[in-house]
């Protein structure tokens, strides 16, 4: 994985009938800073820690990744699971994590310590069904139980103490159960919604299984939100519902506003109050629902103002999960400027976009004075010198390094003087120095792979890989198309990276058709390889 700023391909902002920017889209505007997160699967879920200082976790493929909100970068990777991660959820005092599988497993971790697995729920022989939703019952901060709702058509609450058997078990569901909640004041009341298109209201104090209320989304329910002791917001097919409980579950609101099927909701509770940060009368923003669709677009709805959209984004693929940072109030700290910090959301092609909203003007000048009071800012750099040397202590991620003979550098560097391609490096001439390790001077021939493989991982290191390739044409980065049809791919060495490089310039430019079959050929052909040879591998272990 690798982490790489820009935007998204095909990002548009939206367009708005009134001229006049409203205090919603100002504040929503102020989501500036994006940096795009390349994942090889979709984006499964997201799921921010309720406390200080809100670090959040990715669910793709069978790794949870754990992201800093102060660098943005990860810092935890959870790796030991066998299957694809479905979803996970953080306890209300964030110690603990429960993450779910595709083959039912339930594991319970520390937020914070991948090796310390606490807690493994296993399925019964014959009952491995896909676990889709994992939840703590934070409305009344029980830290024992957990409920477990999937593809099994049942609810499943389990105590920490005796994870063999559950403690209730709630059927009725004629379909998958995707989406859980549980009624704000009220966490003895559990909302579910499935497959079957309907929502569902079960009191846990009664052990009959049978719901109180239900109501019929017409289309498959793919996530629920309570959004006060009286309204439900659910979604399904193009649009969601908000239904009154206090009179059976009659539809006070419904919107229709997505070509697509709209697959997530959020809601800003009207307590969590969140900051501009902009000095004007209106620079406050409450009671939000943003609604995100495959059609790739993420929404801002007002329920205050009978749900009418207020702001919106739109991605280049379809969105599977938005999640955004918790508020002041529910960091339990006054300070409003890490409160809705953060807004990620995860698409189907494994592209995680983080938007982080900027520091208001008065808030920079405070920090700059007090730093400077506290002797820590005496010395103050250019602001061009901070830009250059801006993710200069990322190391990379361990699973990305490369490990290299030393024996290498003193053959392809006798010298020991700077090779071309570090000169460029030197002085922030990314891309040229990225041909220089491929190619001589002449272009006659290419350089051999380890100086290639050296200058890539120096680049990634910088974080300046996907900056490499900004504003080039075809002709620029055709020396490093070749490089990839004639070594990257078919060397275990650069194979990894052969693909990430693949990936940056089907974002950042137009290749031409014929490299585009070629391509498609090479890696076909490399992928029966690989196949014959782990069939080679498993005859050669039998024979063992």
């Amino acid at each position: 994985m690798s982490a790489i700023q820009g935007k998204v391909s095909g990002y548009k902002e939206p367009l708005y009938q009134s001229q006049q920017i409203t205090s919603e889209q100002r504040f929503w505007k102020t989501f500036k800073n994006l940096q795009i997160v390349k994942e090889y699967q979709s984006i499964q879920d997201i799921q921010f820690n309720p406390i200080s200082p809100n670090d959040f976790v990715v669910l793709s493929s069978s790794k949870v990744q754990c992201f800093s909100t102060k660098t943005r970068k990860v810092i935890k990777q959870f790796t030991r699971f066998k299957e694809q991660v479905l979803s996970a959820d953080f306890r209300y005092d964030g110690k603990l994590m429960a993450v779910s599988d595709k083959a039912g497993m339930i594991s319970i971790y520390d937020s914070y310590q991948p090796k310390n697995l606490i807690l493994q729920i296993r399925p019964k022989n014959g009952e491995e069904f896909p676990v889709h939703k994992v939840k703590f019952n934070n409305v009344n901060k029980d830290p024992s139980k957990v409920f477990i709702a999937g593809d099994d058509r049942l609810v499943k609450v389990y105590d920490l103490s005796n994870s063999y058997s559950p403690l209730n078990v709630i059927s009725g569901s004629d379909d998958y159960v995707r989406s859980l909640d549980f009624l704000p004041d009220n966490p003895n009341v559990l909302i579910t919604g499935s497959y079957d298109k309907k929502v569902r209201m079960y009191d846990m104090r009664t052990n009959t299984g049978k719901p109180i209320l239900k109501f019929d989304q017409g289309a498959s329910v793919e996530d629920i939100v309570a959004i006060n002791s009286q309204t439900i917001v659910s979604c399904g097919g193009n649009g969601f519902k908000c239904w009154d409980i206090a009179k059976n579950g009659r539809v006070i609101n419904e919107s229709y506003n997505f070509n697509k099927t709209v697959t997530c909701l959020n809601y800003l509770k009207k307590d969590e109050t969140i900051s501009t940060g902009l000095n004007n009368k209106d620079s406050s923003i409450t009671n939000c629902l943003i609604a995100s669709s495959l059609d790739g677009h993420v929404k801002v709805f007002d329920p205050l103002d009978g749900f009418k959209l207020k702001f919106g984004w739109k991605f280049s693929g379809p969105v599977l999960k938005t999640a955004i940072s918790p508020s002041a109030l529910s960091n339990q700290s006054e300070d409003s400027d890490i409160a809705n910090k953060h807004l990620v959301v995860g698409l189907a092609t494994g592209l995680l976009a983080i938007r982080t909203r900027k520091k208001g003007a008065k808030g920079k000048e405070g920090e700059n004075k007090n730093a400077y009071l506290q002797g820590e800012n005496k010395s103050k750099k250019p602001q061009a010198f901070n830009r250059m040397m801006v993710g200069r202590d990322f190391q990379g991620l361990k699973s990305e390094q490369i490990i290299y003979d030393d024996k290498l550098t003193s053959a392809t560097n006798p010298t020991g003087k700077l090779r071309q391609f570090e000169k460029y490096i030197n002085q922030f001439k990314w891309f040229d120095a990225l041909i220089a390790s491929i190619v001589t001077l002449n272009g006659s021939s290419m350089m051999p792979l380890e100086v290639t493989l050296s200058c890539i991982n120096d680049l990634k290191k910088k974080d300046k890989l996907k900056v490499a390739f900004q504003s080039r044409n075809f002709e620029e980065v055709k020396p490093v198309l070749d490089w990839v049809l004639r070594y990257g791919i078919s060397d275990v060495r650069s194979c990894g990276i052969a693909l990430e490089i693949v990936s940056i310039l089907l974002e950042t430019c137009d290749i031409e058709e014929e490299y585009l079959k070629v391509l498609t050929s090479k890696l076909e052909l490399e992928i029966s390889k690989a196949e014959q040879s782990q069939k080679v591998q498993g005859i050669l272990e039998m024979l063992i």
